[in-house]
């Protein structure tokens, strides 16, 4: 009788329930932010691995051992990473990137490793690949900017898997980011702007000491800054994307980092009500606050690390008691549904396409989640869209649209606003909260590229309507455009 290799059976039934690879499509893309900080309380970590017994992650670029297939939505399935302490994480399409140490990890459909030859600090993604910016440990990088010489290097690592360029910088740590083909770099008291193959260009930013964070938004790059080397200080300012020049700047004391996602702006920090704050990009004017949490353990506080966004939900990634959590936040009410547990303190998140991944520290370890795929519940197009256009969340380059008028009739109210010529300016989502005795109404809309990512778009705005139901209790309310503020 032949014997019946367990462990073989398991490996093979794992792999077999691996889940197709979607096709590489348009999503909200999220470059998730290195926190030291949100872990500085956490005393333990347990590595929670598939209950298969399949331990993955890779070896090297030419030996690659499977990514475990995700675990449904409301828990994380966790799985190592080579090497002690995470800094980053990225997401795009079906893709992870995430850094450890002097090693870069490319998660997902085809996983593989990447060797920099120094540690690696920060990773943003697109659908071509990854950037990573790594750091040499030299205290003559934190000295003036005129004497730093080949401190740091940005690396492109193409999505078909090889190390395409490097290209030195003066200094890195403070944030990376890709926006229209460029890519923004925080460094110290300055940020670097890269459009290969032109050399690299060096903005300053005035009154600041230290540079925390970067994103970008289509014609703005947004940069978190301390003003005095104090916390407390910190200031959000916002730049044109073609040479770095500011256009204005807000104090946002205490903040911890930034992102965008889902046509906003977005900060996290230590307040007296834990939550997370939306911001209008054009006026750096705060929306809303979105508590997680109104009450706390003393001692306990709850410490944001990260955010990641898919369709209309916000993953808030945070540190609580030692414990991980992941708070999930409706952004069309600003509702807080759900808190999934983590296996340890997050330090990044990122969203991809139909996965939400988690990076955990020392030791490095990667978590994935299986989350809908928001373009699948989308009606079909129909170009000639203009009256009660349909929500499609998780449309490409999603941006907030200014409402024209609103119309009530009972608890139905019909927004008019300004979208764009098909396929452009489709209606994403409308978000709905209440601000003392106003409704505030948020339009977002964003695009919805041809399968072969050719289309073209016009700038001639088109007026459409939507219609949204209003809770009854809201009735008596003013109706204010959010955007105006």
């Amino acid at each position: 009788m032949r014997t019946v290799d367990i462990k073989e059976k398991l490996v093979n039934l794992a792999e077999s329930q691996m889940p197709a690879a979607p096709a590489i499509r348009p999503a909200t893309l999220r470059r998730a932010k290195r926190r030291r900080a949100a872990v500085a309380a956490a005393t333990s970590f347990a590595v929670v691995v598939a209950g298969l017994g399949v331990w993955a992650g890779v070896d090297s670029f030419s030996r690659s051992r499977p990514v475990p297939p995700a675990a449904q939505q409301g828990r994380f399935e966790t799985f190592p990473l080579a090497g002690r302490e995470a800094s980053d994480l990225a997401a795009s399409g079906s893709v992870a990137w995430a850094a450890a140490g002097e090693t870069v990890f490319r998660l997902g459909d085809t996983p593989a490793t990447f060797e920099i030859e120094e540690p690696v600090v920060d990773v943003a993604a697109d659908p071509r690949g990854a950037w990573v910016a790594s750091m040499r440990d030299d205290d003559r990088c934190d000295g003036s900017l005129d004497v730093l010489i080949d401190c740091a290097t940005a690396t492109r690592i193409s999505a078909t898997g090889g190390l395409e360029r490097s290209i030195p910088v003066p200094r890195a740590g403070g944030g990376l980011a890709i926006g229209n083909g460029v890519v923004w770099i925080g460094g110290r008291t300055e940020v670097v702007r890269l459009n290969p193959p032109d050399d690299p260009f060096i903005a300053p930013l005035r009154d600041v000491t230290r540079v925390v964070d970067v994103v970008t938004m289509p014609g703005m790059v947004f940069v978190l800054a301390e003003a005095s080397g104090n916390r407390a200080d910190r200031v959000l300012i916002a730049l044109e994307d073609h040479r770095g020049s500011e256009i204005r700047r807000v104090p946002l004391p205490g903040a911890l980092g930034i992102a965008q996602g889902l046509g906003s702006l977005w900060a996290w920090g230590s307040r007296d009500e834990v939550g997370v704050l939306q911001i209008e990009p054009s006026s750096l004017s705060t929306l809303r606050i979105i508590p997680l949490a109104t009450a706390r353990e003393p001692g306990a506080p709850i410490v944001v690390s990260s955010l990641a966004f898919s369709g209309t939900t916000v993953y808030a990634a945070a540190l609580f008691a030692d414990e991980g959590h992941v708070y999930t936040v409706d952004v069309t009410s600003g509702d807080v549904t759900g808190t999934i547990a983590a296996v340890a303190a997050p330090v990044a998140a990122a969203a991809g396409t139909e996965s939400v991944w988690l990076l955990h520290a020392e030791p490095a370890r990667a978590a994935r989640m299986t989350i809908p795929d928001p373009w699948a519940a989308h009606a079909p197009v129909v170009s000639g869209e203009m009256q009660n256009v349909p929500q499609r969340p998780g449309l490409s380059t999603p941006r907030i649209s200014w409402v024209d008028r609103f119309e009530r009739a009972g608890d139905e109210l019909t927004i008019t606003f300004l979208g764009g010529m098909y396929p452009c300016g489709m209606l994403d989502h409308v978000e709905l909260w209440r601000d003392g005795d106003t409704v505030k109404v948020l339009v977002v809309v964003g695009t919805r590229p041809a399968p072969d990512g050719n289309f073209a778009c016009k700038s001639v705005g088109r007026s459409r309507t939507t219609v949204v139901q209003l809770p009854a209790d809201w009735r008596s309310l003013a109706v204010d455009d959010a955007s105006r503020r």
